[in-house]
């Protein structure tokens, strides 16, 4: 497996050839008790957002000028330009937002042909849904005076497609081969209308932000499974292609203001519509397209040993992965084209009309062009990899997995400096990855293991591009850093598990992890809404800590109240105690010690499980809560954003019916309590929001949904 991982790897399987044939049927509604039948607010679309694609609707039109174009373009010309874009600033408000939609499709058969069997499986899925979460935002500046106290009202319409299909053909009893291919399309429209004061310049706002953004992903795998008889090695090999492509089309951002003077009367909101250069934030349009190819290959022998009596394993093989990314954005901005015969009157329209085609001209306003030549990048990486691995079986005690992964990877990003100047990264590593898994098996139910690995991070692209873009919904710029590392990872564990039974687990582990170079989002700057994060690395930091694991049938209770429910009962969960610290010596900005970012002192996940074959009944209860933990980096002047912790608890009743029916009911979020990002100003650990700095406070509400599925 690849060795760019800190926590650990998810592997996903899907099935092969079908034991036999198949269909189901599953659909569902759901609601959200902050949205559901409560009014909302949208942007007028496309007729194809349906499906999560956009038809042309929030495009430029087709013989608008490019950037350089109209950078160049007299004044005059800039107007005639102006009046070709649509007015598409209306924000219409609806009475009733509709229930969550969801339907998913299941297919499988297997056929034979002579000798050969042929399987097939195949899945589409469709959701909608539309959640109105409400946020409350301040920010300070680094003199601790707050800066803002905004709400915001967020409106959020998502549509999800999503399919697979895959075949398999057994050739024989040792040869196999498969196509898996896997589709999606995800698209969110987002409104969001800002109300509050700006402190700073003391002016009442209203402000409002339309995004539209739609993710489209395809990926396609060829892979074959070899074995020989006579020798017993295995070969498997894969090659696999993917395509990711994201489109933001037509990122609209306006802002209104009334100024806070006592003695005047005036309650109006004049609109605010830059006299100079034109501005992202007031009056700006955006548009992004970003489009990623990425190709693998992977061969891989397995070769049977024998050695003093004792049977071992020898796997090795190679890898090779290609990724190339190219993102172009646009950034525009309305102006007022000649403040000396300006019609002031314009500033006091609505959204819906103030930027109508009548109103470009000389006494009214006119777009500009202010796409910085870091508003494009290309990049692309080179993964070369080759590994050997022995699986030692030393009587029936001890077992060692262990190896080697050598990895070069060469990474390249080519864009420009807000001045115009050539930025061009060029990394190239060589990484000598071993491990080493060591099994004692005390007896057939305990097991003693111990395990030391290196693993890397590699900076993103997105984290190494230049390009700057300010989040409406987070009120955050954020801009990459060209001269990250790579982070270096040094990972150990020693665990203890025992399995008093079939499905029933105890374990309580050990870990320690040491980073080299961790890569973390700082803040750099801030202000009346303009908080700028970017990333750095840090020296080094290092995370240890213990973690219970449990699942256990409750069986034993019949002891105390006999009932034969306790055996359809199973309590199950991981508790996690954590520390980690920075290296923070070669960061002069820093005052204390710190956590490393994002990690948290404590986690609890558990739950009960209640299952009842006879009867078809199933009930699962489950909760967690994560540990404080820091968002995003602070510096001598600006304390650390941190999350606060919450609760959450989750409820699915599930019944069977009609034999291969099942009916669910689910409840997300009971508690629904508030998601809150602060400054600890006392140091405390705990939130206190009479005297901490708070950042954001989000209310998202409970999910409710009610689901059917049958299977003919």
């Amino acid at each position: 497996l690849p060795g760019e991982f800190a926590g650990g790897v998810l592997q996903l399987n899907t099935r092969d050839i079908p034991e036999q044939r198949f269909f189901s049927i599953t659909t569902g509604i759901g609601m959200n008790t902050r949205s559901t039948f409560n009014k909302y607010s949208t942007s007028t679309g496309g007729k194809s957002d349906w499906i999560g694609i956009d038809d042309g609707t929030r495009s430029l039109p087709d013989n608008f000028p490019t950037a350089d174009i109209l950078k160049r373009a007299t004044q005059a010309e800039k107007i005639a330009f102006s009046k070709q874009l649509n007015n598409d600033w209306n924000i219409e408000s609806k009475e009733k937002a509709p229930l969550a939609q969801n339907l998913q499709l299941s297919f499988g058969n297997s056929k034979k042909i002579k000798k050969r069997e042929i399987g097939w499986i195949g899945a589409l899925s469709y959701t909608s849904s539309l959640t109105s979460p409400e946020t409350e935002r301040s920010d300070y500046d680094f003199d601790g005076s707050k800066n803002y106290n905004f709400l915001d009202q967020q409106y959020r319409k998502q549509i999800f497609w999503g399919g697979l299909l895959n075949t398999t053909l057994k050739w024989n009893e040792n040869n196999k081969f498969s196509i898996k291919s896997l589709g999606s399309i995800n698209s969110e429209d987002q409104t969001i209308l800002r109300t509050g004061i700006d402190l700073e310049n003391q002016q009442a706002i209203e402000a409002m932000a339309m995004k539209y953004t739609s993710t489209r992903f395809f990926s396609g795998i060829l892979n074959g499974d070899h074995y020989m008889p006579s020798s017993k090695i295995n070969i498997q090999w894969f090659g696999s292609y993917t395509h990711s492509r994201q489109s933001i089309p037509n990122l609209r951002r306006m802002y209104y203001y009334r100024n806070l003077d006592p003695s005047s009367e005036d309650t109006s909101y004049f609109a605010y519509v830059p006299f100079g250069n034109a501005s992202p934030s007031y009056a700006g349009k955006f548009y992004s397209e970003l489009n990623e190819h990425v190709y693998n290959g992977q061969v891989t022998v397995s070769v049977p040993l024998k050695f003093l009596g004792e049977h071992h394993k020898l796997k090795t093989g190679v890898f090779e992965q290609f990724k190339s990314r190219n993102f172009d954005a646009r950034v525009l901005g309305f102006v007022v084209t000649n403040p000396g015969q300006f019609n002031w009157n314009l500033l006091q329209l609505p959204i819906a009309s103030i930027f109508n085609p009548q109103n470009m001209g000389v006494k009214g306003f006119r777009i500009d062009e202010i796409t910085n030549p870091s508003d494009t990048y290309t990049a692309t990486s080179n993964l070369h990899a080759a590994f050997l691995q022995f699986d030692n079986l030393i009587s029936n005690k001890f077992r060692f997995v262990w190896g080697v992964r050598v990895e070069n990877y060469i990474q390249k990003l080519n864009s420009f400096g807000y001045s115009n100047d050539t930025i061009r990264v060029k990394t190239n590593y060589i990484d000598v990855l071993p491990s080493l898994n060591f099994t004692y098996s005390m007896n057939e139910k305990t097991n003693l293991r111990l395990g030391v690995s290196k693993t890397v991070s590699r900076p993103e692209f997105r984290e190494l591009a230049p390009f700057g873009f300010y989040d409406f919904s987070t009120a955050t710029s954020v801009e990459g850093n060209n001269a990250l590392l790579r982070t270096e990872i040094i990972n150990s564990d020693l665990r203890y598990e025992y399995f008093p039974d079939a499905g029933q687990i105890l374990s309580f582990s050990l870990f320690h992890k040491y980073f080299k170079n961790p890569i973390e989002p700082v803040v750099e700057s801030s202000g009346a809404g303009s908080r700028k994060i970017s990333f750095e690395n840090a020296k080094g930091a290092y995370v240890m800590g213990i973690e219970l694991e449990w699942r256990k049938k409750l069986s034993f209770l019949n002891t105390i109240v006999s009932s034969g429910v306790w055996e359809k009962i199973s309590f199950f969960g991981n508790l996690a105690l954590i520390k980690s610290k920075v290296d923070k010596s070669n960061d002069l900005r820093a005052s204390q010690d710190r956590p490393l970012q994002g990690q948290s002192p404590y986690l609890i996940n558990s739950g009960l499980n209640f299952q009842d074959p006879k009867s078809g009944v199933g009930i699962n209860v489950v909760y967690n809560r994560i540990g404080k933990r820091i968002y995003q980096v602070g510096n001598s002047g600006y304390l650390s954003i941190e999350e606060s912790p919450r609760n959450l608890i989750d409820f699915q009743i599930s019944k069977r019916v009609f034999e291969k029916g099942d009916i669910k009911l689910t409840i997300g979020d009971i508690l629904s309590e508030n998601s809150t990002f602060y400054q600890d100003q006392n140091q405390n650990g705990r939130y206190a929001a009479d005297i901490d700095s708070g950042i954001s406070t989000a209310k998202t509400g409970t999910n409710y949904s009610l689901s059917v599925s049958y299977k003919f």
